[in-house]
């Protein structure tokens, strides 16, 4: 998590090929565009943003190198498209089941 007080600029650290970051609480400045709370933002390799706080903000930095390919369906996400094939034949017999608890 990073605190940034209104005004203050924060440059993402380079050092992972996918970077980005969420906005917990406030809003910041990103190459003129406003961003508020709930919004996440990704940058490509290369990119250099200057991020500025447009009041007291709270952020979730998020970055690393790649994953590696990826297989979704529905809600289910595998690194092996077998292992997605499990959950569809799991979720279509009823073994996967959902609670609100």
């Amino acid at each position: 998590m990073l605190i940034l007080q209104q005004d203050a600029t924060f440059g993402l650290p380079k050092e992972h090929s996918e970077r980005g970051f969420y906005i917990v609480k406030g809003s910041v400045e990103v190459s003129g565009n406003v961003y508020h709370a709930g919004q996440m933002l990704v940058f490509t390799t290369g990119a250099d943003p200057l991020i500025l706080a447009k009041e007291n903000t709270t952020l979730m930095l998020l970055g690393g190198e790649p994953l590696g390919e990826r297989f979704i369906w529905w809600n289910f996400v595998s690194s092996r498209k077998e292992r997605i094939e499990q959950a569809k034949e799991d979720w279509k017999q009823g073994r996967i089941i959902f609670t609100s608890k």
